[in-house]
């Protein structure tokens, strides 16, 4: 099962739930609250930011912290095809992350 530690008005937050929902993935939401103790969230990620995937359908539990990330982990997902294709498109990675500002 993955859990997606997220806050609903963080734009990165909101790439990841596209990025899932996209792939029709299955995945929880979990909302973090920054007013309650922060301790789950930083033994999760320690820079104390969201979003942070935990996947636990495979047979180890993998954590991904940041939004960047969290796109590249679920683009290697192999359960649904990705919303474009490497292979018409080999740039569209490099293009998605210079639209975001992450190039």
């Amino acid at each position: 099962m993955r859990i997606l530690y997220h806050w609903p008005l963080d734009p990165f937050s909101r790439m990841a739930r596209l990025a899932l929902a996209e792939k029709r993935l299955t995945f929880k939401l979990s909302r973090v609250e920054f007013t309650d103790d922060p301790a789950a969230l930083l033994a999760l990620n320690p820079a104390g930011s969201t979003p942070v995937l935990r996947d636990e359908s495979g047979a180890t539990t993998v954590i991904v912290a940041e939004a960047r990330p969290i796109l590249e982990y679920l683009d290697e997902a192999r359960e649904a095809a990705p919303p474009y294709c490497r292979q018409t498109c080999p740039d569209a990675p490099k293009c998605a992350g210079w639209w975001n500002g992450f190039a």
